[in-house]
């Protein structure tokens, strides 16, 4: 069996550009945007007060998908249109304002994943038991079936 890496693997970030570059319908994203999104990352950029990793920025703009394509509707509605890099950078900012709501929610998720192996494991230790005493009740009838047999014979 081959042996699991205890090192997590890391997050390819072309992943996430590539991701961003498809859903605005950009063909190919500014220098500075890098730049910018290194400072998230990192935790360096103004008004950050801690880096976002990108498999989270990643999770979170697909999780969060229809709630950005919605937000996009009622500005266009308003008439504030916004189309390829400029809305990019709208969403951006809103998947920055909600990082704490998404790392509580990641913690939330954390939480009951535990619980949730808690009762597997509750429930298969239950369930040998069961099995245990299903089979010395049954060991234990048939051994008295046959006393009963003898002792009429």
């Amino acid at each position: 069996m081959p042996k699991k890496s205890t090192q997590k693997q890391k997050f390819d970030r072309r992943i996430l550009f590539d991701y961003l570059m498809d859903k605005y319908s950009i063909p190919k994203l500014p220098k500075h945007f890098f730049i910018k999104m290194s400072n998230i990352f990192n935790g360096k950029l103004e008004g950050l007060n801690k880096p976002i990793p990108p498999e989270h920025m990643y999770d979170m703009w697909i999780r969060k998908s229809k709630y950005l394509d919605k937000i996009y509707q009622r500005n266009v509605s308003k008439g504030n249109e916004m189309e390829g890099y400029l809305r990019l950078n709208y969403d951006l900012a809103i998947i920055i304002s909600m990082y704490d709501s998404y790392l509580s929610w990641l913690d939330k998720q954390k939480i009951s994943s535990a619980e949730n192996e808690n009762i597997k494991e509750s429930i298969t230790i239950t369930d040998v038991l069961y099995r245990n005493n299903i089979n010395n009740l049954n060991n234990s009838n048939n051994d008295s079936i046959e006393d009963i047999l003898d002792e009429l014979i």
